[in-house]
């Protein structure tokens, strides 16, 4: 019986199984002032097990998690409500959200190439030691839940963020090999990947690019994720560069 004990033991080592056993906590990474979870949502509340997992897919503004392969019953094809991603249906664990469009769009400008990970493709994102991988884990077509045919070639995130005068969509990421960009937004019932951003966030020191980069502003963002009009007079803010940098500001 000891013997049996101990070969279990070792296979479940050798084999990795159960390796990281806390899926709820996550040390993120922070790109452009925001910081980022480096693994995709699972179940509701968890994370998945390694950066290169597709997790599950989910339903803008929804809790309910579908599987990111196979069949499956039970679709809900309805438009999902509300004009923005609630916090009672966010699937993201204790401490993390959903992201906004703004900071998906920050994501993106902080540059990115293909990759592939242990089989898996996908797009990192960021540069030098400060990069995140969204595998290319495709999606659900929200008509009946039937999976594309695009797994492994492209990769579809949600944002917190409804689209302006299509309330029927919301804005999400989109990339695949040469390309990635939070473009008009897609049809809420779809099934997504899920990238979560940690909630309240506010880096030690204020991230900025070298001082002899000749670059303009573009667009200034509120720490949440929303376009301002103008300069803010105090507080914390997002700017965005011409040069696709983009940097927290604080006054």
């Amino acid at each position: 019986m000891k013997k049996t004990i101990l070969l279990v033991a070792f296979v479940f080592v050798t084999l990795g199984i159960n390796a990281q056993t806390d899926n709820t906590t996550d040390k993120g990474v922070v790109i452009n002032g925001v910081k980022w979870a480096t693994r995709n949502v699972n179940t509701p509340g968890t994370f998945a097990s390694t950066s290169e997992a597709s997790g599950m897919f989910y339903q803008w503004n929804r809790k309910k998690a579908w599987a990111a392969t196979g069949d499956i019953t039970g679709w809900d094809s309805t438009t999902p409500e509300g004009d923005s991603w609630e916090k009672a249906n966010d699937p993201c664990p204790a401490s993390w959200r959903m992201p906004s469009q703004g900071e998906l769009n920050s994501l993106v400008n902080s540059g990115y190439s293909w990759k592939t990970i242990n089989g898996m493709n996908g797009v990192q994102f960021g540069n030098g030691s400060n990069t995140v991988f969204l595998p290319a884990a495709g999606y659900r077509l929200g008509s009946d839940g039937t999976l594309s045919y695009d797994a492994g070639w492209e990769g579809n995130y949600w944002s917190s963020t409804q689209r302006e005068f299509y309330f029927e969509s919301a804005y999400n990421l989109y990339f695949n090999s040469g390309y990635a960009d939070v473009p008009w937004g897609f049809y809420r019932a779809s099934g997504f990947s899920c990238r979560c951003v940690a909630e309240n966030y506010v880096p030690n020191s204020l991230e900025s690019v070298s001082a002899n980069e000749v670059k303009n502003v573009v667009a200034y963002y509120s720490i949440t994720g929303q376009k301002l009009k103008q300069k803010p007079e105090n507080g914390i803010y997002i700017v965005v560069y011409d040069n696709g940098t983009s940097e927290k500001m604080a006054k």
